[in-house]
């Protein structure tokens, strides 16, 4: 890793274009009228992201040789985007295109792995730079989820016309995805430091945009409402693999 005393320039440029190109990306959303072929169409935009976001982690592990570390660590989150594409690629095919009412549980299933190897992958890289947490990152493990699920609950159970067929998953996937923030949380602490700090940064918010992707659309499933697609939620999770795509390339040349 390049040395802790060489000054750390955050980089503008890319992350304003990403930013930009989602505002607009959002604003074209906005000023469609819903229909089914722009449901297909979000639907493959959301097959080939996280599809780009796999490849991306399996080039950085191949980069990193397969190492104990970082090529795992790399290799582990991969398969999680790519349970992410599987997951999109099942829904598109039943949904968009047999029409049916909601996608086989595989689909689901497909997000929830997603969601254990995202965690695993920062677990590996807390757990080999950290011998043990610091009491406030204990805290921040536990509070972050704790805060996102209660106000997802809240938000949810306020409408007063829950699906509560489909809440307790809704619940289990806001948990697992508030997680996903509290460890990249605790991740950014460790390497604020350290060169890695802009790579874990950009994960960080990739998590996040992601996190709050996942609340917008499972509000609207916990509601019974599996057809309409929230702008909000598909702008939020493009954004996050854009990020995280970024992220990747920040770390590989970190080190």
């Amino acid at each position: 890793m390049k040395a802790v005393s060489e000054k750390i320039q955050f980089p503008y440029v890319i992350p304003l274009v990403i930013v930009l190109m989602m505002g607009a990306f959002h604003v074209f959303l906005e000023s469609q009228t819903p229909t089914d072929d722009l449901y297909f169409g979000i639907g493959v935009l959301l097959i080939v992201t996280p599809l780009a976001s796999s490849a991306s982690c399996f080039v950085v592990s191949k980069i990193y040789g397969y190492s104990r570390i970082f090529g795992l660590s790399y290799l582990i989150l991969g398969a999680g985007f790519l349970f992410t594409f599987l997951g999109e690629l099942t829904f598109v095919y039943y949904v968009d295109l047999l029409g049916e009412e909601s996608p086989p549980i595989i689909a689901e299933v497909s997000f929830l792995i997603q969601y254990v190897l995202m965690l695993t992958h920062m677990a590996i890289n807390i757990r080999y730079f950290a011998d043990r947490l610091l009491p406030y990152q204990k805290v921040l493990l536990a509070v972050i989820p704790i805060v996102m699920i209660l106000s997802y609950s809240v938000l949810v159970l306020g409408t007063g016309d829950v699906d509560y067929l489909e809440f307790p998953y809704t619940l289990v996937a806001i948990t697992f995805s508030s997680l996903t923030v509290s460890f990249a949380v605790v991740g950014f602490t460790l390497f604020k430091k350290s060169k890695l700090i802009i790579a874990w940064l950009f994960l960080l918010i990739g998590m996040f945009s992601g996190a709050a992707g996942d609340m917008a659309n499972y509000y609207l499933v916990a509601l019974g409402d599996f057809y309409t697609i929230s702008n909000y939620s598909t702008t939020l999770w493009v954004a996050s693999y854009a990020i995280i795509i970024y992220s990747l390339y920040r770390h590989q040349k970190a080190i």
